[in-house]
């Protein structure tokens, strides 16, 4: 219980639980994950973004990498592009290969547990213990990551570090050492060496070194499986893993029925998922939205409110960020250039097959012929070709002096690469871009492959690639009406592990128009033929006539797909027991009859946004003031309150206009000094199902309303078909197993009024598939939970499609 456990001898013993928590190594799977704060791991960290950058097409030697530990870091100042300017003697404009914030501004790791180690040794007077000491505050960032407890912090400190009692004092009041790093001090050390001498990050140095992520013990039995206690911390990775490798066993299975034991996937592509909008994000894309439209006033502005097509509005869009010119010759460029057929084309930066990026950060408008010469290299192979009308240099020059280019666009624009050979490094930097998940599912899958010796390639694909692939084949995703997006989606990132196709993509934009009418495209004769026009596609755009033939069918079968779900059946018997939001109760005497009320409040009464708590409550007071707690308590404060409502009755918030013109609300006191109100109680319902909170003590109980359910039971009496919730307060784990009390369920039997003649016919678990009759058909459905106990009434969702309104069926009769 808590820090006590029994060992395998069935002693008590303490364990610190945060070291249970805090996870293992991703390559050293015995090791625990080493604290994020600590020395060691920042160093790592800062010394992969330092490899990551190219200066002039050079790599960051390793004596300029241990000046700006010396001189910055050591010092506790940040290491920032200007820093790396001054000590590599050279431009901010000549650095690339930085990550960028959400305001695409240069990040680079921050050491913030050194700095605040530092600070403190400084103001006691020990800065050189502190200063440049890696290893004792590795140790320090130990001790406080995994110890909370001042008074022992402040006493190993002092014993097992030997500090001062003055220094040790105030570092163990340090409350923001909290997290951990991913890998080990084993697996850090391992390669810091190499990182700082050589200019390798971190995954080149590992497999150089032999070293694999997650060493799992794979089966025998060539299923897939992983222990991800210990790999995974996340609960909602944890799952969705779990799921993942359920169905790929399953396919692989089906494989091996269709095709033969020895069958196995010739590839596996994983699909980056973006990642989910945090209020940061959703922040972003506001202020992303509100540029576009302004960006679209001015655009509708230039060309007198002239009808464009898509194609025309991105072609001005991009115009207007190059200042009109031409991205590679810096020709001009006129407006009216933009409509002319044949004369314009819109470039991706890094080649699309390689890249597979569509996003505006790879895009820009040049002449038709520019493009032509570039062909499917990048703008830094082009003008070493000597084709190109300027010099590299000029053109730079250009490209860092354009404010209207992001950060990541200059960065293609100057990329000193061979695309070619680094299209592992672009797929490296889609994994570190992508959701976690994502991630850890393709390394999983790649180890399990190495592990059998077996020849499946795992390749990875971002999912805008697939956005764009949609976008060019008319392919729409009609997320509002099936789930079937996904299943199309899965078909064209597995057609993507196809490497013609890849070529094939980069062509897609030439034909395009004819796609949106796939099913009138036919071959005839070797020819590609659109049967209602008669027009025949130009086969010099492609390597084959089979390769459009082909890749139209494969368009059609996307289309035409009947996919398989699969849900997740929650059937875990030791869940949270309650919903963790706990409700106070009042009790009120109604027609010599005690009833009990769920008590609410009105937060933040003086807001005067929308929907905001002061309308709310304006309208409780003139409506129904009995439900106020001040109605009954505090009289004078309520008559108060009353008095503001009728001053100020023509204001939705009364309160907020009361607070503008004489401060804020008091409660009631002779002196006129009682405490300030900033929210109001009321009595909301009557207390319905709920369990009593046992911790809290006094005459007025807290409750939770949530109980949550294991399972429902569903019996049939006669023709009638009646359920029973099993919440997960029924079940008790006793000897090792979890088992549901009798004596709980008989009552509840009772309760629900299921008869003893009434026959038990099955459990259901959230994510359960079933289907019942209506109108004739049979309708497939998920099993969600039970709405209305009382009546017999439960909750479902569509297994093939979404729905933003709840589903109920009575299943009574």
């Amino acid at each position: 219980y808590g820090s006590y456990q029994l060992d395998e001898s069935g002693n008590v013993i303490k364990i610190n639980l945060i070291d249970k928590m805090r996870g293992k190594c991703t390559y050293f799977p015995d090791e625990l994950r080493a604290p994020k704060w600590s020395y060691s791991a920042c160093l790592f960290n800062l010394l992969n973004d330092l490899n990551n950058l190219t200066i002039q097409g050079m790599k960051i030697t390793e004596d300029q990498k241990q000046e700006l530990i010396s001189e910055y870091v050591n010092k506790g100042k940040s290491v920032t592009i200007p820093a790396i300017a001054k000590v590599c003697g050279v431009k901010k404009e000549d650095i690339f290969g930085f990550r960028i914030d959400k305001k695409e501004k240069p990040i680079f790791t921050k050491f913030e547990g050194y700095n605040e180690l530092l600070k403190i040794a400084k103001s006691v007077n020990e800065e050189a213990t502190i200063e440049g000491n890696k290893q004792l505050v590795d140790d320090i960032s130990e001790i406080l990551t995994k110890e909370k407890s001042i008074e022992i912090r402040e006493k190993t400190l002092i014993d097992d570090l030997n500090l001062s009692v003055n220094l040790s004092k105030e570092i163990a009041k340090l409350g923001d050492f909290t997290k951990y790093h991913s890998l080990s001090f084993k697996a850090i050390n391992l390669i810091l060496d190499s990182l700082l001498k050589t200019s390798k990050n971190q995954m080149e140095l590992y497999t150089e070194a032999g070293i694999k992520p997650y060493n799992h013990n794979f089966s025998k039995n060539n299923q897939l499986s992983a222990n991800l206690s210990d790999w995974i911390v996340s609960p909602v990775v944890k799952r969705s893993i779990n799921e993942t490798i359920k169905v790929f066993n399953a396919l692989r299975k089906y494989l091996k029925t269709q095709k033969g034991e020895d069958a196995e996937f010739s590839d596996v592509v994983v699909e980056l998922a973006r990642e989910k909008n945090s209020q940061e994000k959703k922040d972003l894309i506001k202020k992303i939205q509100k540029a576009n439209e302004e960006k679209r006033y001015k655009i509708m502005e230039l060309v007198e409110n002239r009808k464009l097509t898509r194609a025309e509005f991105e072609r001005i869009s991009l115009l207007l960020e190059q200042d009109f010119k031409c991205a590679y010759s810096l020709e001009p460029i006129e407006l009216a250039d933009v409509f002319k057929a044949g004369l314009l084309e819109v470039d991706h930066i890094i080649p699309l097959s390689i890249s597979l990026s569509d996003a505006q950060s790879n895009k820009v408008l040049v002449y038709q012929r520019e493009n032509q010469a570039k062909g499917q290299r990048s703008p830094f192979q082009y003008f070493c070709s000597g084709k190109a009308k300027i010099t590299f240099e000029r053109y730079k020059e250009y490209v860092t002096k354009n404010l209207n280019f992001s950060n990541a666009k200059k960065s293609n624009l100057l990329y000193l690469g061979n695309p070619v050979e680094d299209m592992k490094g672009f797929i490296e930097r889609n994994l570190v871009d992508t959701r976690y998940a994502s991630r850890e599912t393709y390394n999983l899958l790649k180890s399990f492959f190495d592990y059998h010796n077996i020849h499946t390639k795992v390749k990875v694909i971002n999912g805008s690639a697939t956005s764009y692939f949609r976008k060019k084949a008319y392919l729409p995703k009609n997320r509002e009406e099936t789930y079937a997006h996904h299943a199309q989606d899965a078909m064209i990132i597995a057609g993507f592990a196809n490497t013609k196709l890849m070529k094939f993509f980069s062509k897609i934009g030439a034909f395009s128009e004819s796609l949106n009418h796939k099913d009138s495209i036919v071959e005839v004769d070797g020819n590609i033929i659109n049967s209602e026009t008669g027009e025949v596609l130009e086969q010099e755009l492609f390597d084959k006539s089979e390769n459009v033939s082909n890749y139209i069918q494969f368009l059609k079968r996307i289309e035409s797909i009947e996919p398989l779900y699969s849900h997740k059946v929650d059937r875990k018997p030791n869940r949270a027991l309650y919903d963790q939001q706990i409700k106070a109760t009042r009790s009120f005497v109604e027609d010599n009859k005690e009833v009990t009320y769920i008590i609410t409040k009105y937060s933040d009464i003086y807001n005067t946004e929308k929907g905001n708590s002061g309308a709310k409550l304006k309208k409780r007071i003139l409506e129904s003031p009995e439900d106020l707690l001040m109605y009954h308590h505090d009289l004078k404060t309520f008559e108060l309150f009353l008095k503001i409502v009728e001053q100020y009755g023509e204001e939705d918030n009364p309160f907020a206009a009361y607070k503008e013109d004489h401060g804020p609300i008091r409660k009631y006191s002779k002196k006129g000094n009682g405490p300030i109100i900033e929210s109001v109680k009321f009595r909301d319902k009557q207390l319905g199902a709920h369990r009593v909170n046992t911790k809290q003590e006094g005459h007025n109980k807290s409750v939770f309303l949530k109980i949550k359910s294991l399972r429902t039971d569903v019996y049939q009496d006669g023709e009638n078909y009646l359920v029973l919730n099993v919440p997960y307060d029924m079940v008790s784990f006793v000897n090792g197993r979890y088992i549901i009390d009798q004596d709980k369920y008989m009552k509840a039997k009772q309760d629900q009024k299921i008869s003893e003649a009434a026959i038990f016919v099955t459990s259901l678990y959230r994510g359960d598939y079933i289907t019942y009759e209506e109108n004739g058909e049979v309708v497939e459905c998920i099993f969600k939970i039970i709405n209305n106990e009382k009546i017999h009434r439960i909750e479902i969702s569509y297994v093939d499609r979404p729905t933003d309104k709840q589903v109920m069926k009575g299943i009574k009769t």
